[in-house]
């Protein structure tokens, strides 16, 4: 097929699935979409979406970022992945907020150029480690230039304790809201880390685990894709 006539399926696939998705809310019709149901992710038939991760850890031995290694490995055919540093920023301060360094504006960068952003988080005292409020504080000034709004993302987070992040993962919405942020609601995605988690190559071993983080990257990839498309 000539390159004319890719752009212009590839603008069709792209018309037809706003307007199924546009019928599914007139009718109250709404569904998961899925992988399958946006042609533009194929193989040979679009561009791969970028990721900017953020790990909330800064843990030289995080498990957080541990899973997020798995989690790429698992999904290295659907996305490119930029992991995005948060440890070296200053405390935010509105004294130097119209001024940003360095630092912070390679992360704003980095966010703004990618398509989406994945963000996983250990549980501190029933909230989010301070280095990673600390990076959405820096991203979201100075007024008017935020890093965060209209982007696509979803929030995971594993811990060592039952519940699994949820109560940071709870208030790491909250605190995304006003941001504009469009996070993902659905499968949320608490991990109960336990030895054995991962072989040896960082793999996840554990079966039921790994069909779980499979289906959060389908739902994901369906998710930058729907909002991608609405927002356009």
């Amino acid at each position: 097929m000539k390159a004319g006539g890719e752009k212009e399926r590839q603008g069709g696939d792209r018309r037809e699935y706003t307007l199924r998705w546009r019928a599914q809310e007139t009718l109250g019709q709404q569904r998961p979409l899925k992988f399958h149901d946006f042609p533009s992710l194929w193989p040979g038939t679009h561009r791969m979406r970028t990721i900017a991760v953020l790990v909330g850890s800064i843990s030289r031995d995080s498990i957080n970022r541990r899973v997020v290694e798995a989690l790429k490995l698992l999904g290295k055919d659907r996305f490119a992945f930029v992991d995005v540093r948060i440890d070296d920023f200053p405390l935010f301060n509105v004294d130097i907020a119209k001024d940003p360094p360095a630092q912070v504006l390679r992360m704003k960068k980095e966010v703004s150029e990618s398509d989406a952003v994945l963000i996983a988080t250990p549980e501190h005292n029933r909230s989010i480690p301070a280095a990673l409020k600390n990076a959405i504080d820096w991203g979201s000034r100075p007024a008017g230039h935020s890093c965060w709004i209209g982007k696509p993302g979803a929030v995971l987070g594993a811990s060592t304790g039952a519940t699994g992040t949820a109560a940071a993962q709870q208030h790491l919405r909250t605190i995304v809201s006003p941001q504009q942020m469009v996070l993902m609601g659905q499968p949320e995605l608490y991990l109960h880390w336990k030895e054995g988690f991962l072989n040896e190559a960082g793999e996840v071993s554990d079966e039921a685990v790994k069909k779980r983080l499979e289906l959060f990257l389908e739902r994901f990839a369906s998710w930058v894709e729907r909002v991608s498309v609405k927002s356009a």
